[in-house]
């Protein structure tokens, strides 16, 4: 999953926020992935604002009452 992590990262994958579900999976790549495929380091956290500002604005456009 390392390419793909890197790939978020670099900002390649920014069209997934466009949907409340392809959001919430860039959300966890970044998040989620970075944390285990770096542990123990502080590149596990590098992501962190760019998954938050995801998540925040995505509750501010409504993708927070996907069902």
């Amino acid at each position: 999953f390392i390419p793909l992590l890197e790939q978020a990262a670099r900002g390649e994958l920014d069209s997934w926020s466009s949907t409340p579900q392809s959001r919430l999976a860039l959300i966890i790549v970044l998040d989620q992935f970075s944390r285990t495929i770096y542990k123990g380091t502080a590149q596990a956290f590098a992501q962190d604002l760019k998954a938050r500002t995801l998540t925040l604005e995505g509750i501010d456009i409504g993708h927070g009452s996907c069902t």
